[in-house]
């Protein structure tokens, strides 16, 4: 058996040579020149839950290999034809879709979108620890992206990481992956398929989701609050407006942020508490369990009128 030695480009030819006493030819490749972008059908993606936190990274000195990235694997090309686009029409564009079996928007990535950096300035862990999301290439070649089978987290609850921030898990199903490369649209379809280790209806996936994304909801609604309680206190000047502010949001300072709220209807406790309650239901492959429910139950219309209070108390301050 032979393999390939060298391949060499002369002109619009291609010579192939192998460590056998044999050469190819091909003539005349400027088709493949023109060749422009192409989407490949995604493998079945399995939708099984990373590990998450295992101890500290490893020493840099430490040899190892990276293991492979978790989500579906998206492969594309840009063929090309792409490095030929005149300067004045601007840098290609390449934007990536993920659609739901209705055709709903999941999450929309776009290689416009500069991907988020660590700030040493403001890291509270080693910058060993930040993981660089998957980017959007536009050079001519195959590349790789890699959805994490997450929807976009509410801007409220993005820290920073803007469209790359994750939001509540992807249910198993039938989805879509669409690529437009300036202006040219391809599509494939994607199967995430559920983890083979579990024994799951698929009403129990819906269910999980279903809960999740409105917990995920009133949480965001509830952090924006508290943000803008935080701003406006830094503004006031009235110490009754003050007081009946903190009635609402229960505001910690900075030195003072470890205290524990002082009341279950306030911003602040509230923020916490659908932490928690996102987290318990979206953080495992299973139906929200009745304790579950019966938290949101009972959290909902607090922080609905917690929120309330919040506009109304706004809509007085001059």
């Amino acid at each position: 058996m032979t393999s390939v030695r060298d391949i060499d480009v002369h002109g619009n030819d291609v010579v192939i040579a192998t460590h056998g006493r044999a050469f190819w030819i091909m003539d005349d490749v400027t088709p493949l020149r023109q060749i422009g972008a192409y989407l490949i059908k995604p493998a079945t993606t399995i939708r099984f839950r990373p590990a998450g936190f295992t101890g500290s990274p490893m020493p840099k000195d430490e040899p190892m290999a990276s293991n492979p990235p978790f989500g579906a694997y998206i492969d594309y090309v840009c063929g090309p034809a792409l490095a030929g686009r005149p300067a004045e029409a601007g840098p290609h564009t390449v934007t990536l879709e993920i659609l739901d079996s209705n055709n709903a928007l999941v999450r929309r990535y776009s290689s416009a979108d500069a991907p988020p950096k660590p700030d040493p300035a403001k890291l509270t862990t080693a910058p060993e620890w930040f993981v660089t999301p998957s980017t959007l290439k536009t050079t001519p070649g195959m590349h790789r992206f890699v959805w994490p089978l997450r929807y976009p987290a509410p801007a409220a609850l993005a820290r920073g990481r803007g469209g790359w921030a994750d939001g509540v898990w992807a249910p198993p199903g039938e989805y879509t992956v669409a690529l437009t490369v300036d202006g040219g649209r391809l599509t494939q379809p994607l199967v995430v398929a559920p983890d083979p280790r579990l024994n799951l209806p698929a009403t129990a996936y819906v269910e999980e989701f279903t809960l999740a994304r409105q917990i995920e909801e009133m949480r965001a609604a509830v952090s924006t609050a508290l943000s803008d309680a935080h701003e406006m206190m830094k503004k006031l000047k009235d110490e009754g407006l003050k007081r009946r502010l903190n009635e609402i949001a229960d505001l910690a300072s900075e030195d003072q942020w470890w205290m524990l709220p002082r009341s279950t209807t306030s911003l602040r406790y509230l923020d916490t508490a659908l932490q928690k309650l996102e987290a318990a239901v979206d953080g495992a492959d299973a139906a929200p369990t009745p304790d579950a429910r019966e938290g949101w139950a009972q959290l909902r219309p607090v922080a609905a009128a917690t929120l309330r209070a919040w506009s109304e108390f706004k809509g007085s301050v001059p």
